[in-house]
């Protein structure tokens, strides 16, 4: 086979796995991927342990596709302000834009997701600054982290211990206030 050949198929070669390799780069951890508006707190009707329920709408500000895993509201300083409400399990009502089952919003989405909480008495939000501490994943990080684990399962367990852990990102975003 001629040299010319040779290099003319590693160009190839290098610009079919470029390809994918850069889209994965760019989508994997998009920067604050979601913003977040208080919609409103109301007291609980049922009087059970959380004495409030938080409303808020999240939005997708990135280009890709993410889903939104856990949230924490915090007041003052991050990250060892006191934590006004958590979304554990996050409860959505699709607003607009397009939304997977799962919660996966895409780009420009948006959701009202409500949680239980203990907002505490006197904090108005517009008078302190409050931040929401959030995990998120993109598709793509979902996809890897699929692969990933289907690979490390596979794995005897001498070399499962000594595989890399997949990092999880969490992000922070102002609070912003409903008008």
């Amino acid at each position: 086979m001629s040299r010319r050949k040779i290099y003319l198929l590693m160009a190839l070669f290098v610009l079919l796995v470029g390809i994918p390799a850069t889209y994965i780069c760019f989508t994997m951890y998009p920067r604050n991927p979601l913003r977040f508006r208080l919609v409103g707190v109301h007291p609980t009707t049922d009087h059970s342990y959380f004495r409030n329920v938080v409303q808020m709408e999240v939005i997708n500000t990135s280009p890709v596709p993410v889903r939104l895993t856990a949230a924490t509201v915090r007041g003052g300083s991050l990250p060892t302000g006191p934590i006004l409400t958590s979304f554990g399990e996050i409860v959505h009502t699709h607003v607009s834009g397009r939304v997977d089952a799962d919660g996966t919003l895409y780009p420009g989405a948006r959701i009202l997701s409500e949680s239980y909480g203990t907002w505490p008495e006197g904090v108005k939000p517009d008078q302190h600054n409050i931040h929401v501490l959030y995990l998120s994943h993109s598709s793509t990080e979902g996809k890897i982290s699929a692969l990933y684990w289907s690979i490390v399962t596979r794995l005897p367990e001498s070399w499962r211990k000594k595989a890399p852990k997949l990092r999880s990102q969490w992000n922070t975003a102002p609070l912003e206030i409903s008008p």
